[in-house]
């Protein structure tokens, strides 16, 4: 029997990664909480009560700037980086997409829709369990909050946040944290990640 130590699962993602799961699965409970689908009904025949999609080009313009695949600044090599990324998601089976890939949309892979599984949300769900210890150190806690780029606003909205999620149980933690980023989704991820140690 190895006595080497087990690797923690979650450093096998990237931050860029953590994020897109994390973004699907907030957008997607707040479609449950507002009791939409994809705006508003659902087409004939949809098996599914909730689904949100996203495509990486809607992506480009909500990921934080620093979670962003590439190690240089070539326009090229970020594209293909990040289509890389989330063909990752899909061979794991965290995120399935709207259609067949080999019949890819005329605009390009880019507007491919994408939705988080099952696997990808409990995925998440044990991410955000890591943030409970994280928590009760305020001092870091309130550092990691100061250091992500935000309004003072949101970041007194975080800061209040803590204080909500002291002396509750882990299960009320992950619900209160994915409740709480349902009003400011990147910036609760970002601090999430912060907190986690991946960024």
């Amino acid at each position: 029997m190895s006595l080497e130590p087990k690797k923690d699962k979650q450093l096998e993602y990237t931050p860029f990664q953590i994020s897109v799961l994390s973004y699907l699965t907030i957008e997607e409970s707040k479609q449950q909480r507002d009791n939409t689908v994809f705006g508003n009904n659902s087409p004939v025949g949809f098996t599914y009560n909730y689904r949100f999609t996203t495509s990486i080009n809607e992506l480009s313009t909500i990921v934080s700037p620093n979670l962003i695949p590439g190690d240089k600044p070539d326009p090229s090599d970020i594209f293909t980086r990040t289509i890389n990324e989330v063909i990752e998601l899909e061979r794991k089976e965290l995120i399935k997409y709207e259609h067949e890939r080999s019949h890819p949309s005329f605009k390009g892979e880019q507007y491919e829709g994408f939705y988080v599984t099952t696997q990808g949300k409990l995925f998440v769900r044990k991410c955000f369990v890591g943030l409970v210890p994280k928590i009760e150190d305020k001092i870091q806690y309130e550092r990691v909050v100061e250091q992500t780029e935000a309004n003072t606003e949101v970041k007194k909205y975080f800061k209040e946040l803590r204080e909500k999620l002291i002396d509750k149980s882990q299960d009320q933690v992950v619900e209160m944290i994915i409740s709480g980023m349902k009003e400011y989704t990147v910036v609760g991820i970002s601090i999430a990640l912060r907190l986690l140690g991946h960024i």
